[in-house]
């Protein structure tokens, strides 16, 4: 998968917010609470939706500071060779949700099971195993995180929370991340 575009209309510390990634590793960086790790919610929220209960209630977390914007965006990105744009419109609950998956490709609207995610459908990985990639560059920072221990956490980057059998789009995954974690190391 690639990511092409984020627009943030509303999420959290950011408004009316556009990011065009490049070809490549593209970092994100700033200082402390700058929006970070908002953004990063941002694009898992746009493929697996936002939680609405509990301590990490991250419906409430990310809600617009500026409440004169609508709560949600759009993420284009590629996958397989076909253009995709998720467009969202979060509510006060799961059920007020508006998320529409396209096919930029086609033109054409892609249905999704109401128990599935966009995640889950188009790139075929569970929540699980996908927070497990995001955050992979931040663990990098930790020094109890050695390269034995990096090299552990791919080989669990690549495995199912709840299969047996790796879809090649977890392998192709695992193999991006420390094919860029390793240029990350190297003097």
């Amino acid at each position: 998968m690639t990511i092409h575009e984020i627009k943030i209309n509303g999420f959290g510390t950011h408004s009316n917010l556009e990011i065009h990634f490049t070809e490549g590793v593209n970092v994100i960086y700033g200082g402390n609470e700058s929006g970070k790790s908002t953004i990063a919610a941002f694009i898992r929220a746009m493929f697996y939706g936002l939680s609405g209960r509990g301590s990490q209630n991250e419906r409430k977390k990310f809600l617009p500071w500026d409440q004169g914007v609508k709560y949600g965006g759009e993420l284009s990105f590629e996958h397989k060779g076909v253009l995709y744009r998720i467009a969202a419109a979060f509510g006060e609950s799961k059920k007020e949700d508006n998320i529409t998956l396209y096919n930029d490709t086609t033109g054409e609207i892609v249905p999704v099971e109401a128990a599935k995610t966009i995640g889950e459908v188009v790139l075929e990985i569970p929540p699980e195993t996908y927070d497990l990639t995001v955050y992979a560059a931040q663990l990098s920072s930790k020094p109890n995180l050695d390269n034995g221990n990096m090299d552990y956490l791919f080989d669990q980057l690549v495995k199912k929370s709840d299969r047996m059998k790796q879809s090649s789009s977890e392998i192709v995954v695992g193999k991006r991340i420390k094919t860029a974690m390793d240029a990350i190391r190297s003097p």
